[in-house]
């Protein structure tokens, strides 16, 4: 067993993470190794693209991110958006959750352009509700958590993120 209960596990015959719905890791550490590097993907500040100067480091990435879900057609993609906690000035998006929801689809959109299944992909945005490091974290609007994980340049950088999940079974 993997200490989920069997009406919460997508996957109740094989152990599998919690985050993965109790199913079996399908990634190797290698592509995991990539998925987290291509997490890093830079956008620009307030914006849900990546800067033209930035564009021949970050393209590349995900192209070899398409390839890895390209070559397991078996496997779902979760995107997640996420932001730090400086609300959007001088853009066109609301709230973080929107700039979230609209970098998260970026990158969906990215990868069906490359030949990548819609169906096999969703896009979710967070805003600045689960911080890098805090993702179990069920923290509202201005919570005190959410400051104290973005007090330095450095953890704003890291909030600032696409996280992307493969597993054999939808995690949405």
């Amino acid at each position: 067993g993997d200490g989920l209960l069997d009406q919460d596990d997508a996957c109740p015959d094989k152990p599998g993470p919690k985050d993965m719905k109790g199913c079996p890791k399908v990634t190797s550490d290698t592509e995991e190794a990539l998925l987290r590097q291509a997490s890093k993907v830079q956008f620009e500040s307030g914006k849900a693209t990546i800067a033209v100067a930035n564009q021949k480091k970050w393209y590349p990435i995900l192209d070899k991110v398409a390839d890895l879900m390209k070559n397991k057609p078996e496997t779902f993609m979760l995107i997640e958006g996420h932001t730090d906690n400086v609300k959007p000035k001088v853009s066109p998006f609301p709230d973080n959750k929107a700039l979230s929801e609209a970098r998260a689809k970026f990158v969906l959109d990215y990868l069906v352009s490359k030949g990548v299944n819609a169906n096999r992909l969703k896009a979710v945005g967070y805003g600045d509700l689960k911080p890098f490091g805090e993702e179990e974290a069920n923290y509202k609007p201005g919570d005190q958590g959410i400051i104290e994980a973005n007090k330095t340049a450095a953890q704003k950088e890291q909030n600032r993120r696409v996280k992307m999940t493969v597993a054999s079974t939808k995690l949405w």
